[in-house]
């Protein structure tokens, strides 16, 4: 993970929020390159809004710096998932591109999916009073 965040700050993106929202979904990955932020999540740690999170976002996908799934729930749109590419392909191989238009995915050997160390095992709205 310190890897990648170290090559994210040594590319030059050619905006500076631009790279502003690339480390923010770094620090959210796992180590596979993989998080699935809100919107709402990426605007506040960027301090920015909506609208500039969006452009900057597609313009990451077209360049080919990450790859976006969107995912829906019983029919409703859930967060994105975001993959973040290096060198043209994912940060780990065990994973393979997801598309933006379908999801594809292997899991490790073992069939569970990785496990970051730095992020809870819950998201943050079941953790009420159990923070580590």
């Amino acid at each position: 993970m310190i890897s990648l965040l170290n090559a994210i700050w040594e590319k030059d993106y050619g905006d500076p929020s631009r790279k502003l929202v690339m480390l923010c979904l770094a620090d959210m990955a796992n180590n596979a390159g993989v998080c699935w932020p809100s919107m709402a999540t990426i605007a506040k740690r960027c301090s920015l809004t909506r609208s500039p999170v969006l452009r900057h976002l597609k313009a990451l996908a077209e360049a080919g710096h990450i790859t976006i799934t969107h995912q829906f729930k019983d029919g409703s749109k859930t967060s994105n998932r975001y993959q973040i590419m290096q060198g043209g392909s994912s940060v780990d191989d065990t994973t393979l591109v997801a598309s933006t238009t379908h999801r594809t995915t292997t899991e490790p050997s073992n069939g569970l999916p990785e496990a970051n160390p730095y992020r809870p095992t819950q998201p943050p709205w079941k953790m009420r009073g159990k923070r580590q």
